[in-house]
């Protein structure tokens, strides 16, 4: 992966832009001399001269600025890390040169590493519930416990120069706070590799008001869980959610896939380096509003005379293909660099049910029931 697409993804993990400005720049990061936007319209890159748009020059700027604070940081340390191996060739001493490392914030691993197991569970009492879950190394996994109480099991790995160390490190880098309304579990932000956490979670089979499951680095997995409203989302990994049963449900990843089936009746899935696929399992209303940028959209709905079919798909650089019958296309494309569909069933203001679909890609193909 070049360098700026390594910048932008840092920038979008740290918070300093959002997900669909990362998706903007990397579009303007492709060799080609024109970008597609959220419509699928073409836009031509301005000539030289021409006013840049301010939310681009913004992040630009943003950019400029990291890389220069990164080359400065680079700079101190390795003025530092000169001045404290004089000291420890002096003083004869490698502890000092750890000691000393440490103290500058530079992430050294101890020399094994140590694995803790911790094991909690409690009962909800509320009616509609509330998780969270929030972790920064290491995956996330999420199902349906075999009674009425929630099961949490926290794998921690983590390098140390002895057991005590990694001991203490490990009872601090995970806070769990529960009530009978709520779980929330946050693993803390580690400086570093130096430790990762494995979050297996099992909670009882009822509907939850609220599911936000985050984290920086790794996959998210969530099966078989019902929600008014649900959010899933990584920067580096991937998101999967099986046999879901949720109202309104957001679903990203910056470097990895998204995939999803289920019974969900809204569905924003993003990604900016991966695949988006989404399987609807019963014959609803629902709305997919999906996107990516380097990767495919794959769709796969229930076929039925009661349901009517909305389409609006566009990709710069693939193709579209759909297997639904009986669809009036209104509007359609097959330019080079530009390829666009609008069409919808017939008689879709008659249907009992409707399903509608607004995907994008920009460089991958858009597949509904192929």
């Amino acid at each position: 992966m070049a360098e700026e697409q390594m910048l932008i993804l840092r920038m979008v993990e740290e918070g300093k832009i959002t997900a669909d400005q990362a998706t903007i720049l990397l579009e303007a990061l492709r060799p080609s001399s024109a970008n597609v936007d959220s419509m699928g319209n073409t836009i031509t890159h301005p000539a030289s001269g021409n006013v840049i748009p301010e939310e681009e020059r913004k992040v630009r700027q943003a950019m400029r600025e990291e890389a220069s604070q990164a080359r400065e940081a680079a700079r101190e340390a390795r003025v530092q890390a000169k001045r404290i191996r004089g000291e420890g060739r002096r003083h004869n001493s490698g502890n000092t040169i750890m000691a000393s490392l440490r103290a500058l914030g530079i992430p050294l691993g101890g020399s094994h590493e140590y694995s803790f197991t911790r094991v909690l569970s409690g009962e909800f009492s509320a009616v509609k519930p509330h998780l969270r879950v929030q972790n920064t190394n290491g995956r996330i996994e999420v199902g349906l416990s075999d009674d009425e109480h929630w099961q949490l099991r926290l794998l921690t790995r983590i390098r140390a120069d002895n057991e005590a160390n990694a001991a203490a490190l490990a009872e601090k880098l995970v806070n769990v706070e529960s009530d009978s309304q709520r779980l929330n579990v946050e693993a803390q932000r580690m400086f570093g590799q130096n430790a990762s956490v494995t979050i297996e979670l099992r909670l009882p089979a009822r509907l939850f008001a609220e599911i936000d499951v985050v984290t920086t680095n790794g996959s998210i997995q969530l099966a078989q869980l019902a929600a008014e409203k649900a959010a899933i989302k990584t920067v580096n990994g991937k998101v999967i959610g099986e046999k879901l049963e949720v109202n309104d449900l957001q679903a990203s990843s910056v470097n990895g896939s998204v995939s999803i089936d289920g019974a969900i009746t809204h569905l924003q899935g993003r990604a900016t380096n991966g695949r988006v696929s989404v399987k609807i399992l019963q014959k609803m209303n629902s709305e997919l509003d999906l996107k990516t940028v380097n990767g495919s959209i794959n769709v796969l709905l229930p076929e039925d005379t009661a349901i009517g079919y909305y389409l609006d798909v566009a990709t710069t650089a693939g193709s579209i293909k759909h297997g639904l019958s009986s669809l009036l296309v209104t509007e359609e494309h097959r330019k080079p660099g530009r390829r666009t569909l609008v069409a919808a069933s017939k008689d879709l203001e008659a249907k009992e049910l409707r399903q509608a679909i607004t995907a994008r890609s920009v460089s991958g193909t858009v597949r509904v029931n192929v």
